[in-house]
């Protein structure tokens, strides 16, 4: 045989002896990542498809939470017997219609049709309100740029931890929620002042006494704080992306409404009867004057008329009475008003603080173990 011929035969027989091999493994091309997912956090929807065919036919929980493909969770599935509360009120039919549209969406996502697939998830959630259907609506949104509809959502998927997703999901459900966090600002708002009404770009968030959480776009939004009749306070607030801004209205006021304008009336009333003894002091020297220049025309001495030595004493006593009187009258009064313009102060603080620039979050899943880290600059 020659040499060719040999060659030949030797290939031959290395492709017949690793055809069965190859034959008995199907062949894996995992999809890519949904636009707009971080890598780290999203598995590819027909890997999630195919579980969501699997898990129709055990239980109608795991067929909707699998669809997402990258609904993360650290907790297995429930098990028949145990509480499924998102479940609570939702028949078998409109959870297969539902588990349906939630398939055809995943394979929408799979095509980059972005659009159809929000719809699909959409019109899923009209049958069940399940987290994973949320969850996957949230990626869809936010493969579509917007972040805060997607956020909504996600906060959805989140309501019941991680019983409704396979233990691998919730860890990357929770990935991808920081990383949508840092696409938004959060801001929290308290107030103390009973009957302030505190709005943010027009809409109402609470009438005070209160405290709320709210999660915006990046940008400019104002902030209003009003009573009927009174503004409190406007602020134009310049939210960076992933800041959380902390807003304290301290409206409060320090004393009862009554107790400054007392302080005012006292000081008021010491004032008025350090007038009078004023006025009696000028009126007995004035009488003095004219008892001594009567009685002493041609010259003489005080002592000679005790009456009248008695009363200068007594104008002199008088004045010295008056004159601290007013004094302190008027220093109580000035405190009160201070006490009355304090008593309406409003004190207002503003925290800026930017998020951990460095997150970590493990990375798990049937073919998948690790860790992904994020350093921000």
């Amino acid at each position: 045989m020659s040499r060719p011929a040999r060659i030949a035969l030797i290939v031959a027989l290395a492709l017949a002896a690793a055809a069965p091999s190859a034959a008995g493994q199907p062949a894996e091309n995992p999809p890519e990542s949904v636009p707009g997912d971080d890598p780290s956090t999203a598995e590819a929807g027909a890997a999630s498809d195919d579980a969501s065919a699997d898990a129709s036919a055990d239980d109608s929980d795991s067929a909707s939470a699998d669809g997402a493909g990258t609904a993360p969770s650290a907790a297995p599935p429930p098990t028949p017997d145990q509480p499924r509360p998102w479940a609570e009120g939702v028949s078998a039919t409109a959870q297969e219609r539902a588990r349906t549209l939630h398939e055809e969406a995943n394979d929408l996502m799979l095509e980059y049709l972005l659009d159809e697939a929000m719809d699909k998830y959409r019109e899923a959630l009209t049958h069940w309100q399940h987290p994973a259907i949320h969850y996957n609506l949230a990626r869809a949104l936010d493969s579509l740029g917007r972040p805060l509809e997607a956020y909504a959502h996600l906060q959805e998927a989140r309501r019941y931890g991680a019983a409704p997703f396979e233990s691998y999901e919730y860890p990357q459900l929770q990935n991808f929620r920081r990383n949508l966090e840092r696409k938004l600002s959060i801001i929290e708002v308290e107030c103390l002042e009973a009957g302030a009404e505190i709005t943010i770009d027009g809409r109402l968030l609470f009438v005070g006494p209160g405290r709320t959480e709210q999660v915006l776009l990046p940008g400019e939004h104002i902030l209003v704080a009003s009573k009927p009749g009174e503004a409190l306070m406007t602020r134009t607030l310049a939210l960076e992306r992933g800041t959380r801004t902390t807003l304290a209205l301290a409206t409060r006021q320090r004393w009862r409404p009554w107790q400054p304008w007392a302080v005012v009336a006292a000081g008021a009333a010491a004032g008025a009867i350090g007038g009078v003894v004023q006025w009696r002091a000028t009126v007995n020297m004035d009488r003095y004057r004219g008892q001594f220049a009567e009685l002493c025309e041609t010259g003489c001495r005080e002592e000679e008329f005790p009456s009248l030595a008695q009363r200068r004493r007594r104008a002199e006593s008088q004045n010295r009475v008056g004159v601290a009187a007013l004094s302190v009258g008027g220093a109580v009064a000035l405190t009160g008003i201070v006490l009355v313009i304090a008593n309406q102060s409003r004190s207002f603080r503003v925290d800026l603080g930017r998020r951990d620039d460095l997150s970590l979050a493990p990375l798990v899943s049937p073919t998948l173990a690790g860790a992904a880290f994020a350093v921000r600059f």
